[in-house]
Order: C-alpha cells, then sequence, then structure tokens
C-alpha cells in the first residue's frame, strides 16, 4: 500500500471509473447492502449504477448460458488452521450460497448478511457428481428504449488478470437473461486490493485491475446477480 490510505485510495478509485464503464451513463452510489469486500476479502469497493446512452435505467442483462459437470458435494478443499485443525479453504454462505475465501472465525456474508461458521474438522466428503446450469461471462445490456446492446463485463478483456495477460480467452455460447432492469438500478460493484496505488506499484490505470467484480438490481433493496473473480 505504500504510503497511500484507504481512505485516499477509495476517493481515488471513486473518481476514476474502470474503461469498461466507457458505453454507458453512469454515477458513482452509495447503499447500506452494497458494503462488505470482494470474494477474496478486498478492502475497497466502489459502486457505480449504470444507464444506457440515451439516459434509460430500463436493460436487460445477459450472459453466456452453460453446462458443466461438478462435485456439488465440494467445499473447495481443507488445510491447516491455526489452532492446528482444519478449516474449508472456500466456504459457501449457508442462506444465499455465495461463494467466500475462508479469512478465519466467523465470517458474514457480504451478499446477505448471513453469519457463515466455521467447522472444526472436515466432514466426510462423498462426492455428488451432477450436470449444473451456470452464467459466465461476457455480459451484455440491452437497452429497452433504443435497442443499443453493449457488452457489460467480459472476463477475456475486464479486470486484473486481464490487464496482465493473464486471463481467460473470451467464451461464446448462447445468451440468455438474467433478468430485465425496471423502475431500479443496475449497479457495478468493484473491489480493489491495497496494493495497486503509490510510487513502487507500476500500475498505469489501477482503476482497470480491480480484483473481483458484481452485478446487483438497487431499488428499495439490493437483488445480486451476479459475480466474478477476476484475479
Amino acid at each position: 500500500m505504500g504510503n497511500v490510505s484507504l481512505r485516499d485510495q477509495k476517493a481515488y478509485f471513486q473518481s476514476h471509473p474502470p474503461r469498461l464503464l466507457a458505453p454507458f451513463r453512469f454515477e458513482r452510489i452509495e447503499h447500506p447492502d452494497l458494503g462488505g469486500g470482494g470474494g477474496h476479502g478486498e478492502p475497497i469497493s466502489v459502486h457505480f449504477a449504470v444507464s444506457c446512452m440515451c439516459g434509460t435505467q430500463d436493460l436487460t442483462i445477459s450472459a453466456i448460458h452453460s453446462t458443466a459437470t461438478m462435485d456439488v458435494a465440494s467445499r473447495g478443499g481443507w488445510a491447516p488452521s491455526a489452532s492446528g485443525g482444519m478449516k474449508p479453504i472456500l466456504l459457501n454462505c449457508p442462506a444465499c450460497g455465495a461463494m467466500h475465501a475462508n479469512t478465519g472465525g466467523h465470517m458474514k456474508c457480504v451478499k446477505c448478511g448471513a453469519i457463515i461458521a466455521q467447522d472444526a474438522a472436515p466432514p466426510p466428503h462423498v462426492p455428488d457428481y451432477r450436470v449444473v446450469d451456470f452464467h459466465t461471462s461476457p455480459l451484455t445490456c440491452q437497452c429497452a428504449a433504443c435497442g443499443r446492446d453493449e457488452v457489460l463485463f467480459d472476463l477475456g478483456r475486464h479486470g486484473y488478470d486481464a490487464e496482465i495477460g493473464y486471463s481467460a480467452p473470451t467464451m461464446e455460447g448462447e445468451q440468455k437473461s438474467l433478468g430485465t432492469i425496471q423502475g431500479e438500478r443496475l449497479v457495478v460493484s468493484l473491489y480493489f486490493p491495497d496494493d495497486l496505488l503509490g510510487p513502487d506499484a507500476g500500475f498505469d490505470r489501477p482503476e482497470d485491475h480491480f480484483t473481483w467484480i458484481a452485478f446487483s438490481r438497487v431499488g428499495k433493496a439490493v437483488a445480486f446477480l451476479i459475480e466474478f473473480e477476476c484475479a
């Protein structure tokens, strides 16, 4: 982090939006339910409400739909804990299913606020392989008024790994809707580590090096849509 305080880093990222927002109108937004860190526990988060360049906020969000065979009983593996026992490397929220990196102790889910308890020892693992549906990037955003259709996010082009040349190729496949935003706001949440700024950091555009990104619909409440690990 060098000599740049967390407060100053947050102020920088609030005033320097990433280039993925360039095809849209956007404004910084705050909401009590948009707090918390990213999936890696990133300490800095900024949130932007997005609308079409024509000014319309009614948008349809779509993503690549695919299937894969996965062990749905897996919790991501286990590692030794400081107490001498074992702890899961990744934990799923028991309420909403969001995945979190295990930071030790009891954690609060950044999506729904539920408490994620730690297990003292791993339970017996019984594999349960199933074909599961999932959505992935690229995400597209289509305006209900003018019909403009823009790429909102692509793992192959946006985020930390893409910026340093270490990213998966852009996926192709059938696009399916994640939902239509009507009477609400589409919010893009960006999460940053604390080592991107300062004289020794070496990043030309730190704002493009976010390591986690999430998308939500925000009205009176926050409804989570999808998120991606970017590093």
